[in-house]
């Protein structure tokens, strides 16, 4: 109800801002598309039920990415740190992110409540594992994440299988927690899992085992522990700094350990530019060196005015290409039968090179196309609510058929769950990586429980040693 009235408010608003060529009221707007965007991402939280629901997380993921990255960028919009499109920006351009942001969340808390309505039949029963066999998937996920750099291979789909660690780490971190034990193999695999993160240079690989075990534990008791959540954000935060201020050392040559490296990006090295900086940062100025390096990279908002000045006059409107190709573009030898513009899942550099930046060639990066922005590409205003309510009813499906609520549920919200939180990425990247993980995770999973139901009837069950599972959904989740 809530996100279609702010849907159908939303509308009404761009038609009038459209008539009148623009209104010069922006903060005016901006409060009340932020207002519209908390009462928002409340709605997708009564819609799900409970925290750790995909429709909640990744309405506040946008709340961050967009109304949270505006209201910066809007504060300082002549800083030679922001890129060059916000600094050209008119309050009519902000004005018209502030409102499709805004419109976009509708659809896709809209979408999330549309798949709560409907009814579907009865799911079958869920893979039972032993503790036993969560050891194992995460003991060959670090092996493959061991392998694939020892051998200089590259492969999507290993480095898929690779992510089992989270799958074990979560699975594992859920029963020790309600056997009120936490077992040592439970914590090896975090280190092991962080370790290798921080060694492949990647921030997002050295972030996720920390939050999969928060999800475990958190799954768990059923209720936030504010000193387990401030050990493992500070855990977090300093792989996060570690590896960034690793890439920053390694272009002066040099190559610090993790600790000295995170403490050097947030005291030494300009986190908006990558770079050292002469009047070192201390105190208040270094949290806000961190929080400004970790703001950089959402880069929502830019997004969306990027296309909006390339789309379609100088790029047209791609009419579905960047949303289906590059889903085609993992089917061995596709292109015999169909020819692919779009020759690859992910579609970062694509928008590197011809949206983001100034000098592509030189430019290696991949930036943020993301999700409302990839339903821009291909359609314009449209495309953007309708890939977004698509976007809301995907998750909502997930949702539905894998609640957290026993150690399979959880492990698989670790492993192929938090893929939807990349909200940054194209449509096709984020849902077909989904789909590879749910469908690695249940034939992985069926094996084990083939082997749980061979053994005798007196065996301990699934979960031994740890109570069955009693964290229910908010009864408002599951009408």
């Amino acid at each position: 109800m809530m996100a279609g009235a702010c849907l159908a408010g939303a509308v009404c608003l761009i038609a009038v801002l459209g008539g009148f060529g623009g209104v010069p009221v922006l903060a005016g707007v901006a409060a009340a598309c932020f207002a519209s965007s908390l009462g928002l991402v409340y709605a997708a939280w009564r819609v799900a039920g409970r925290v750790l629901a995909l429709r909640f997380l990744v309405a506040c993921l946008w709340f961050v990415y967009f109304p949270l990255r505006l209201l910066v960028l809007q504060s300082d919009r002549s800083s030679p740190y922001v890129h060059p499109i916000v600094r050209s920006s008119t309050d009519a351009d902000l004005v018209w992110a502030w409102l499709v942001s805004t419109l976009g969340l509708a659809a896709l808390v809209l979408g999330g409540w549309v798949v709560q309505r409907v009814r579907f039949p009865s799911p079958r029963p869920r893979a039972k594992l032993l503790r036993a066999d969560y050891v194992l998937f995460a003991v060959i996920g670090l092996a493959i994440g061991v392998a694939l750099p020892l051998l200089g291979a590259t492969s999507g789909f290993l480095s898929n299988v690779a992510q089992l660690a989270l799958f074990g780490t979560a699975g594992l971190v859920f029963i020790d927690v309600r056997a009120r034990r936490v077992r040592l193999a439970s914590v090896v695999v975090l280190v092991v899992a962080l370790l290798l993160g921080a060694a492949s240079s990647f921030k997002e690989a050295t972030v996720l085992p920390v939050v999969a075990w928060g999800i475990g534990a958190l799954a768990a008791t059923g209720k936030v522990r504010t000193r387990l959540l401030v050990l493992l954000g500070i855990v977090a935060l300093v792989g996060y700094l570690g590896v960034e201020g690793r890439r920053i050392a390694y272009q002066a040559g040099e190559s610090p350990d993790l600790l000295t490296a995170a403490w050097r990006a947030a005291t030494a090295y300009d986190l908006r530019i990558g770079r050292p900086t002469d009047a070192p940062f201390s105190g208040l100025d270094a949290v806000g060196n961190v929080a400004r390096g970790i703001s950089r990279r959402v880069s929502g908002p830019e997004s969306l005015l990027l296309l909006r000045e390339k789309v379609p006059d100088e790029i047209p409107f791609q009419r579905g290409r960047s949303l289906v190709q590059p889903a085609l573009s993992i089917v061995p030898g596709i292109e015999r039968v169909i020819p692919l513009e779009y020759r690859q899942l992910s579609l970062g550099r694509y928008f590197t090179v011809n949206f983001w930046s100034l000098q592509p060639r030189e430019d290696p990066s991949s930036q943020a196309l993301t999700v409302p922005g990839d339903g821009y590409l291909n359609f314009g205003l449209f495309g953007l609510v309708g890939v977004s309510m698509m976007f809301g009813l995907a998750i909502g499906l997930y949702d539905r058929r894998y609640p957290p609520d026993d150690a399979f549920g959880v492990a698989m919200f670790a492993f192929a769950g938090l893929v939807a939180l990349g909200i940054e990425r194209n449509v096709a990247y984020v849902l077909v990586t989904l789909v590879i993980r749910v469908g690695v995770a249940e034939l992985l999973a069926g094996l084990g429980s083939l082997r749980v139901r061979g053994r005798s009837i007196g065996s301990a069950g699934p979960e031994r040693g740890s109570p069955p599972s009693t964290l229910a959904p908010d009864p408002m989740g599951r009408r």
